[in-house]
């Protein structure tokens, strides 16, 4: 007994059509996840890239922090250290030293009369 009463044809054809099209997705998905996904190929290089220059600024970081430690022992324990910085930022001289202005240029009269 058959209960299909149209072109038998057609059923077939639409069985064809749906396989080309059902059978390509799981292929085209992986392939998707594979490149564009959240765990794929461009995410990956991008999270190395990142890890690595981390990296490198961990490293300068460490290397700041240790020049840092040694200036931090200089100013602690050597007072040649600490007059040459007193000296040079803070312009403070010994007594009895009489300090010298140098500049590039001669130093113009009406910007001294204006101030």
């Amino acid at each position: 007994m058959k209960f299909y009463r149209g072109n038998p044809q057609f059923l077939h054809k639409t069985r064809k059509r749906l396989r080309w099209i059902i059978w390509p997705m799981p292929v085209v998905l992986f392939a998707y996840l594979f490149v564009a996904g959240e765990g794929g190929y461009y995410q990956l290089r991008h999270r190395d890239r990142q890890i690595e220059a981390f990296r490198v600024d961990i490293e300068s970081t460490l290397m700041e922090n240790e020049r840092l430690r040694l200036e931090v022992q200089f100013l602690k324990k050597d007072l040649d250290t600490i007059e040459r910085i007193a000296r040079e930022q803070y312009g403070m001289v010994n007594p009895n030293e009489t300090v010298y202005m140098v500049y590039p240029h001669r130093p113009d009269p009406q910007q001294e009369a204006n101030p």
